[in-house]
């Protein structure tokens, strides 16, 4: 099932989304109108602004809150991956120019800066301040793991709980903030706020897992080059379970490519296809799934409903999607 397909039976409430964020994202200024322009014809599946509706739909229903919520929340994403793209010096975002590429680092910073200032205008205008703090939590969390990324860039003896530790605080924190979000815009009780946070978190470890598995894929679209966290020296748990279950000569051969060939296409695409021939790509598989199951279980507690179902769909395309 496709991601349009999934999110139909909330069509009519993504759409106002879409509608305010679209509104939000204008300037007055050409320059940031022309990079805001840029940055929505690149716009993934806006799944975080997903999350948050659904949530706030088992939580007791949708409000102007929570449409709120999810355009600072998509502010929010679309900023950092500004920032990390000028961290990675990437010039590719989604099959286009990044930002940086197009425009400049400076102007990347900048825009990203000016969306996290808007975000707050947002939230604290509408006296919104539950809400800022669990966005700003984050924002913290994925400064926090893009420097423990950096640090050990390059790091051979990386663990899978070192690894864990970035993507949870990289990539789920902000799933996990979505969904608090999304329950504490419905005024439910602290209890389930809490909870959903956790789903988030268990959903988001998921998605930058089976991220991590498709950059290796040669079939996956991923609007990015192939094998690029190999080509970054970026140890994901694909390649952290393959070092350390290979034979010794792969072991080896991965090492030696990762250290002093990872800008060398065709060898680290060999790289690539012993890591998804290997055990390594079934083990990956199945910690997917353990997040999956374990997000699962906290929403069991929730009413069955429309937005339940549909939650549990996506949770089911995160783990087993190609793009």
């Amino acid at each position: 099932m496709k991601f349009k397909e999934i999110i139909i039976p909330i069509e009519s409430s993504y759409q106002k989304f879409k509608q305010e964020f679209s509104e939000a994202m204008t300037s007055e200024m050409p320059l940031l109108n022309e990079v805001f322009q840029h940055i929505q014809t690149s716009q993934g599946k806006q799944i975080r602004p997903v999350l948050i509706l659904l949530s706030a739909g088992i939580c007791g229903g949708i409000t102007a809150k929570t449409y709120r919520s999810a355009v600072v929340a998509e502010m929010l994403h679309l900023g950092t991956l500004l920032h990390d793209d000028v961290v990675d010096e990437a010039q590719m975002r989604r099959n286009q120019p990044s930002v940086n590429a197009k425009w400049s680092s400076k102007i990347a910073i900048l825009v990203g800066d000016y969306l996290f200032a808007e975000m707050l205008k947002i939230t604290t205008e509408n006296m919104e301040y539950e809400t800022w703090k669990i966005l700003n939590s984050a924002i913290q969390e994925i400064c926090k793991g893009e420097l423990i990324q950096m640090k050990n860039t390059a790091n051979i003896d990386v663990s899978e709980d070192i690894y864990y530790d970035i993507i949870e605080k990289k990539t789920a924190s902000l799933f996990a903030a979505a969904c608090a979000c999304g329950a504490f815009s419905a005024n439910t009780h602290q209890e389930d706020i809490s909870t959903f946070y956790q789903i988030g978190k268990h959903i988001g470890m998921a998605f930058q897992i089976k991220d991590d598995l498709l950059d290796l894929l040669p079939s996956a679209e991923t609007g990015k080059p192939k094998s690029n966290d190999i080509h970054e020296q970026k140890f994901t748990l694909p390649l952290i379970h393959f070092l350390k279950t290979a034979p010794e000569t792969d072991k080896k051969m991965a090492l030696d490519i990762i250290q002093n060939h990872y800008l060398d296409k065709d060898k680290v695409q060999q790289l690539s296809q012993r890591i998804l021939d290997s055990e390594s790509l079934i083990y990956t598989e199945s910690k997917i799934a353990e997040h999956i199951e374990k997000a699962t279980v906290l929403l069991s507690s929730f009413p069955e409903s429309l937005e339940k179902t549909t939650l549990k769909n996506l949770m089911d395309f995160s783990a087993n999607r190609n793009h």
